[in-house]
């Protein structure tokens, strides 16, 4: 199996924690995070957080299984792109 060789395209700028707006990007992913919640509760009624635990365990354990699966498709994706670019 062929890894990629990220010496064979030009590097990109090391950053340095500082320069890195971390704390406006976590804002960000908190702010996604409530608007999911919310449309959760709006399209379930909010009846989550009166659900049984084990239905909410299945259900992480699918979703979970959905991001490894997706996970994969962008792996195959990348691959090919990558086969691409060596042949360019």
């Amino acid at each position: 199996m062929t890894v990629f060789d990220a010496g064979s395209i030009p590097a990109t700028p090391t950053m340095k924690l500082e320069e890195v707006d971390y704390q406006n990007d976590f804002i960000d992913f908190a702010s996604e995070l409530q608007a999911r919640l919310r449309k959760g509760a709006d399209e379930y009624e909010n009846k989550s957080f009166s659900k049984d635990p084990l239905t909410l365990v299945q259900e992480i354990q699918e979703e979970l299984l959905d991001v490894a699966n997706w996970s994969f498709i962008l792996y195959k994706r990348m691959r090919i792109i990558e086969k691409a670019l060596r042949d360019v």
